[in-house]
């Protein structure tokens, strides 16, 4: 059992993955030089499912958290903070209590403004 946000899910399969971005340029012999390597955001994707009287409405939350952008939790095998979601797919094929789900989540960052009210 999983929770993102508010909602719980039957996850079935989570993956993360970590990217670095490596800026080369190729010189007249040997391998290209790098001068510069950064960080990419966390991602990480659930497949599962949404159960219940509830799996449409719960739907529609995700559907809307997804919409507006708003930070969420996700709390599984692992804890990712501070993510959205950037995708969701839903397969309502074999279920009558619910459907398959799979939520594609990003961690972001949000940058804090210089200005100081007074």
């Amino acid at each position: 059992m999983a929770k993102l946000g508010k909602i719980n899910l039957v996850n079935e399969k989570e993956s993360d993955g970590a990217d670095v971005e490596v800026t080369s340029y190729p010189v007249e012999k040997g391998v290209p030089i790098t001068d510069h390597v950064q960080r990419k955001p966390e991602t990480t994707s659930v497949s599962g499912y949404l159960l219940g009287k509830t799996a449409n409405s719960d739907y529609e939350y995700l559907k809307k958290q997804a919409y507006a952008g708003n930070l969420l939790t996700y709390t599984g095998r692992k804890v990712a903070k501070d993510v959205i979601i950037t995708k969701i797919d839903r397969d309502t094929g074999e279920f009558s209590n619910g459907f398959a789900i799979t939520i594609s989540l990003q961690e972001i960052r949000i940058a804090k403004s210089p200005w100081v009210k007074k």
